[in-house]
């Protein structure tokens, strides 16, 4: 719940907010996730702040063994790959995180697992046209993510796909 609304307040742009939250309530949380779920908040925080590389260091002092949290690390570690165009890395972390969603399909809803899905394929898509200089690839990947809103960190993907097919 305590990620959910750090992550509500971030997808309409309170970043300010989302931290105000986050250290007038982080006590609350119990001892044993206080660390992980703080550094998962401030990655979180730090990325959409453009702080790419706090938000990797962040990334790495998270320890975690719930699924949820370990696919949303992969998530912001992929989204930082792109941003920082770190293609060799983002290659490794689409393929770990591919074993993920392979290792989670029963332990997830189908509407969560096809989400991570999406985004993999999709976001697969976009860092080899983006790597690769391949602009018209990516108005294809516009129609069929428009239509398909059920994909981790849509908005952002559609971003990007967007402003890479200019």
């Amino acid at each position: 719940l305590f990620i959910s609304i750090v992550n509500s307040a971030l997808t309409v742009k309170e970043i300010l907010w989302a931290k105000t939250f986050l250290n007038n309530h982080v006590h609350l949380l119990q001892d044993e996730i206080k660390s992980s779920v703080t550094e998962m908040c401030m990655a979180k925080i730090d990325f959409e702040l453009g702080s790419f590389e706090a938000s990797l260091l962040r990334l790495q002092n998270i320890k975690t063994k719930n699924p949820e949290a370990q696919f949303q690390i992969k998530v912001i570690l992929l989204k930082i790959c792109f941003e920082l165009s770190l293609y060799n890395e983002a290659d490794l972390a689409i393929d770990s995180l591919r074993h993920l969603l392979v290792k989670a399909e029963k332990s997830f809803s189908p509407l969560i697992y096809d989400s991570y899905r999406n985004f993999l394929k999709y976001y697969s898509i976009i860092i080899k046209a983006k790597e690769k200089n391949k602009k018209a690839e990516l108005k294809s990947v516009l129609v069929q993510l428009k239509n398909n809103p059920s994909t981790e960190a849509h908005k952002w993907l559609l971003n990007k796909a967007r402003i890479f097919a200019d």
